[in-house]
């Protein structure tokens, strides 16, 4: 924006889309290579040989591929927030897929055949996976809900990708898998080790871990009630983009960036009494701190009788602000010249007059506490003829509405897990236990927002309704195999799940929390935050998953609260 012979600033509602655009672009060229990069370094990591990370990847790259085609067949732009589909499917068909390769690994240790190998993986991950695929999928169609068109592209086409991994997961990587036998190696037994220590402390510990999760609640529950919602549009972008010192320039040096129009209905009738309200409503918006100036008809009006010339010029002018003169032909005058038309138009006995507001970029709290000073310096029968556009309400209205539609998505999604375990569990007390750890790590993760004094915006909203449906994978996989064996004991059925499935139930939250870190070096701060936030979000559910869960069947079990129905 400067060179050397003279510097200018650029600011408004077009250059902001213009930025978005260019942030997209350099989100998606640092996402492919990181995602690419971060997923085989942690399928090296677990899996140790190159086939299995061969196929995997290429498996993923194909539902990727698939996602992708639909948005192009679409003709649906890339948004900021659609660009996020490229580290997230990869990631949640790796997280998939690895728990094939596991299983697989584990039956081909044995001396079996190809067909009895493949046939003992199916039974230890077909039906979780299938399980947890549908409802990751209904936690991203659950967006559907929101009246946002961006908010429902990111649901439609993310589900749908969730959808094309859960079959190449499930189908095409087992055909793959069925070329060659792959061994385990020892890396995975000293993290057997490690888990199993875990598993003996949950155990041992199992008041003592509820006891601290509950702490863990009460602080998360005081940082939601003393959560604020409030959300500056500018912070929307990084400091450093000249874009973000253009708005702040101008809103220092001429009071203001974003648009309010306040539109006054009028007519012919009362048109000489709406002036006075215009120009009474203009000085005391004036006066407000956060409004570096307006314009209206007024405006023009005053200056016409500035400049009156005297009667010496021979020159009429057949109005006047000053006498309140004002001809019924004036005004359709005024609305056809250069500058007037900004200000008013006439629609047959209709006149509409225009307010023009220039209003620094602050916060939504804020915006919306202008706005109510300004409803404020006009009565309850004028509200009918003022309307209010541009920018500033949008944003405002548009946030509230955010937060409630998210809201609606989330309860919906909610429901449908928790009839989910109710029917998976065939219990409704194993099935509401089975919620505990995948409710926590939201009201944990949104907790930590009140907390942390962060407020509450478009970048952590989706988190509450997009986690349920990916976090309860891993309980579900849980849940599948300590349901297996009814004879044993909650403490030996707690060992034998942590035998079979503790460590690809780590290394697929790994991975997954990893998609969601990459997020983290977007250009763009909504999904910067949401992407920390959500790894950080996996990261919780994976320790209520393998410490929280385990203590609370535990528990449950010698209570006798469950131990009847499973036995």
């Amino acid at each position: 924006y400067s060179d050397k012979q003279i510097s200018y600033y650029l600011a408004g509602a077009p250059l902001l889309d213009r930025e978005m655009s260019s942030i997209v672009k350099e989100d998606l060229a640092l996402f492919v290579p990181l995602s690419v990069i971060t997923s085989v370094l942690i399928l090296l990591f677990v899996a140790r040989r190159l086939f299995p990370i061969i196929i995997v990847m290429l498996v993923s790259s194909i539902s990727l591929i698939w996602s992708l085609g639909v948005i192009s067949m679409t003709d649906t732009s890339m948004s900021v927030g659609l660009s996020v589909i490229v580290p997230l499917i990869l990631v949640i068909n790796i997280a998939y897929s690895l728990h094939y390769i596991y299983h697989y690994q584990s039956a081909s240790s044995y001396q079996a055949g190809e067909v009895h190998i493949l046939k003992k993986t199916f039974e230890k991950v077909l039906t979780p996976s299938l399980l947890a695929g549908t409802t990751t999928a209904v936690g991203f169609f659950s967006l559907l809900t929101s009246t946002f068109a961006g908010i429902q592209e990111i649901g439609t086409f993310i589900g749908l990708g969730v959808l094309f991994s859960m079959f190449n997961a499930n189908v095409v990587l087992p055909a793959l898998l069925s070329f060659r036998k792959i061994s385990s190696k020892e890396r995975v037994n000293l993290f057997s080790l490690f888990l199993n220590k875990i598993c003996e402390f949950t155990i041992a510990r199992y008041k003592l871990i509820i006891f601290l999760f509950s702490i863990a609640l009460v602080a998360a529950v005081y940082g939601i009630i003393n959560i604020k919602t409030d959300t500056n549009i500018l912070d929307y972008i990084d400091e450093d983009y000249q874009i973000r010192k253009s708005f702040n320039k101008i809103d220092n040096e001429f009071g203001g960036t974003l648009p309010l129009e306040i539109i006054l209905i009028s007519n012919y009738d009362s048109v000489d009494k709406d002036i006075d309200l215009i120009d009474s409503l203009s000085s005391r918006i004036n006066k407000e701190n956060l409004i570096g100036n307006t314009n209206s008809v007024v405006d023009i009006l005053k200056f016409i009788d500035s400049s009156r010339p005297t009667e010496e010029d021979n020159i009429f002018i057949p109005f006047s602000f000053r006498e309140k003169i004002f001809p019924s032909s004036i005004w359709k005058t005024i609305s056809k010249s250069e500058i007037g038309k900004n200000f008013v138009s006439v629609k047959d006995s209709i006149i509409y007059f225009r307010i023009n507001c220039r209003v620094k970029s602050v916060g939504s709290d804020e915006l919306k506490s202008l706005l109510f000073r300004i409803e404020s310096h006009y009565n309850n029968s004028l509200k009918d003829r003022i309307l209010k556009a541009g920018i500033v309400p949008f944003f405002v209205e548009s946030n509230s509405y955010l937060i409630s539609s998210q809201i609606n998505s989330f309860t919906i999604a909610f429901i449908f897990i928790l009839f989910f375990f109710l029917l998976f569990t065939h219990s409704i007390k194993l099935g509401l236990i089975a919620l505990i750890p995948n409710t926590f790590p939201i009201i944990f993760t949104i907790g930590l927002l009140g907390i942390f004094n962060i407020p509450l915006d478009l970048s952590n909203i989706m988190i509450a309704s997009i986690a349920i449906g990916i976090i309860v994978d891993d309980t579900i996989h849980f849940l599948y195999n300590y349901l297996k064996d009814k004879t044993l004991t909650a403490v030996d059925n707690i060992r034998l799940v942590y035998k079979s499935i503790s460590f690809p139930i780590l290394s697929t939250s790994i991975i997954v929390s990893a998609g969601f870190f990459i997020l983290g070096f977007s250009n763009f701060v909504p999904t910067k935050y949401f992407g920390i936030l959500a790894g950080i979000l996996v990261i919780i559910a994976l320790i209520s998953d393998l410490i929280l869960f385990p203590a609370l069947l535990k528990l449950f079990e010698n209570t006798k609260m469950i131990k009847h129905e499973i036995h």
